[in-house]
């Protein structure tokens, strides 16, 4: 019986360790894409985008009307 409770217990932390490993991931993953995002939005945004003939937010807007 106390066998089965400790084999049963260390797939459980096993199965925890794995579940903290991905929310590390998950939380990293989440901060790269606010970046990412926060990026975009001033490439986006810049002056310089302005000046081309076709800015790339028109052809933004064309692709996803």
């Amino acid at each position: 019986m106390w066998d089965a409770l400790v084999e049963a217990f260390t797939k459980y932390h096993s199965v925890l360790t794995e579940r903290s490993t991905k929310i590390q991931e998950t939380d990293g993953l989440r901060q790269q894409n606010a970046e990412l995002r926060m990026l975009l939005h001033r490439y986006i945004s810049s002056k310089v985008n302005q000046e081309l003939e076709i800015p790339p937010t028109r052809v933004l807007q064309l692709e996803y009307s």
